[in-house]
């Protein structure tokens, strides 16, 4: 996967004004723990599984290639004190694989419409790999809604 910022440039503008592709497929707690969950935003469906009290922070971790949001599993005692999102990417996991190809612009979009549907406003964005180049992506695209960077091997 490549990035290239002449070919997703007018992706990136839209991802700015984007709001009409969300529709909400799941519930929200004030509780601890909540189980994995569906959601539906434009025409995928993504799983996802969001952990910790209402009123945390949010750090938000992105997987790497190939991989899905339980590869963060052995680490989350690290986030303690945050409320923790995982998501599978598009093609990962048990989220929707269209067909491709993908573009990180394409996956930094989804990231935002899976926040715009949890009604996360600000996160901290934590991602390895490919999931550090999605972050960096949202983070460039939407400075404003991005409390903090972590990369890790990206």
């Amino acid at each position: 996967m490549r990035y290239d910022i002449k070919h997703d440039k007018a992706i990136i503008q839209w991802i700015a004004i984007h709001n009409d592709l969300v529709t909400r497929k799941h519930s929200q707690k004030d509780c601890f723990e909540m189980s994995e969950n569906t959601i539906r935003i434009g025409e995928i469906t993504f799983n996802y599984k969001l952990t910790g009290q209402k009123n945390a922070p949010v750090v938000c971790l992105n997987h790497c290639f190939s991989g899905d949001h339980r590869y963060w599993d052995p680490h989350l005692a690290a986030f303690e004190g945050f409320r923790i999102l995982r998501h599978d990417a598009r093609g990962h996991g048990k989220s929707d694989k269209p067909p491709g190809p993908y573009t990180l612009a394409m996956m930094a979009h989804d990231l935002l419409g899976l926040l715009d549907a949890l009604d996360i406003n600000r996160v901290h964005l934590c991602g390895v790999s490919m999931g550090g180049m999605i972050s960096q992506t949202m983070a460039i695209a939407m400075p404003k809604r991005v409390a903090s960077l972590a990369l890790v091997n990206t």
